[in-house]
């Protein structure tokens, strides 16, 4: 995989992030020197940073010298100065995107999986960014999802790099040899409606690159093969629920403990919404309906415990409801909920 050669050496956003400052503050000498100083302490490897943070540190003070009113340049930090330098770093985080999609091996990990769970795998990139419609960043990296035809099983990894900790050397040629940075990697699994955490921490950085390539890496072998045998055995937890409604449900997202389904396309916009709650350290479920953000009334289901008939019963829901009508929406869930109260699984 090529790359454009990159002449960046720093921005100013690498700049403003490397001393914790604002733009309006970097104009002023006497403030810039405060955050240069109070970044240095903090940085500096005798203080638990390290040599390359402290030349960052050191970059990032020197290019915005150049900006301040007592620089002898006597140049301004204005508009476009600010903008040429964040379009510069966004062509770098394009860049090393195009190196990360280029590096990965996506046939490898299909074939990894097949192996393992003797079923056929697809997969999706979820997620890229940069974005070419993307302003400005300080990342670059990809979501990729790998999976089977009902999505009983699905492998998800991150890729992340931050983009002030690329180096490169721009006195060679174009080509991967370049430019080099510490991957980001997060991977889990799902199967049996459980997660299945790969390691012991949900996010680590190498400098092995094989892992774009190696599928053993990321998704170990005897890891995969233990969690066939042990996932049914496992506490169906929040993390589980989460999963097995995203996974089973399209165009819903979880935030402040719901999980909120978007019905339709354009308006009126219906949203189902499935709530998590704790009382005495005991969660429980419940579910709510909107329409243009205001509350719909509807049968109350009553207190549903987090169980996999729960996350069942929601999928089913959430499913059934859309493409219908607001009233239909009702009509819906109203019927359903009745059913469901009616047969409701001993929890």
């Amino acid at each position: 995989m090529k790359i454009k050669t990159i002449l960046l050496e720093m921005t100013a956003d690498l700049a403003l992030k490397a001393l914790d400052i604002s733009q309006s503050d970097a104009r002023d000498a006497s403030k810039l020197k405060a955050a240069y100083k109070a970044a240095s302490l903090k940085n500096h490897p005798d203080r638990g940073g390290s040599a390359d943070k402290m030349k960052d540190v050191n970059l990032a003070y020197e290019f915005l010298s150049k900006y301040t009113g007592s620089s002898t340049g006597g140049n301004t930090f204005d508009a476009k100065s600010y903008d040429d330098s964040r379009k510069e770093y966004l062509d770098l985080g394009k860049a090393v995107l195009e190196v990360l999609k280029g590096e990965f091996r996506i046939q490898n990990f299909i074939n990894h999986f097949s192996k393992i769970y003797s079923t056929t795998f697809q997969y999706n990139i979820a997620r890229e960014w940069p974005k070419a419609t993307d302003r400005s960043t300080s990342h670059a990296g990809m979501d990729v999802e790998f999976f089977n035809d009902t999505r009983d099983i699905v492998f998800k990894i991150n890729f992340s790099v931050y983009l002030i900790d690329v180096k490169y050397n721009k006195s060679i040629g174009g080509g991967t040899g370049n430019i080099s940075y510490p991957l980001g990697v997060s991977a889990y699994g799902f199967f049996n409606n459980k997660k299945l955490k790969i390691t012991q921490r949900d996010y680590l950085r190498t400098s092995d690159h094989d892992v774009l390539s190696n599928p053993e890496l990321a998704f170990p072998t005897k890891r995969l093969e233990k969690f066939k045998t042990t996932a049914s055995s496992k506490q169906f937890r929040k993390e589980d629920m989460i999963l097995t409604l995203k996974n089973k449900i399209a165009d819903g997202a979880w935030y402040n403990d719901a999980y909120a389904v978007k019905l339709t396309d354009g308006r009126p916009r219906l949203t189902i919404q499935f709530n998590r709650h704790t009382f005495n350290r005991l969660p429980y479920w419940d579910i709510n309906y909107f329409v243009d953000g205001k509350y719909q009334q509807i049968e109350r289901v009553g207190v549903m415990y987090e169980t996999i008939e729960t996350a069942n019963f929601f999928i089913e829901l959430a499913n059934g409801a859309k493409n219908k009508t607001p009233e239909q929406v009702v009509s819906y869930l109203n019927s359903r909920i009745s059913k469901y109260k009616s047969e409701k699984p001993a929890n």
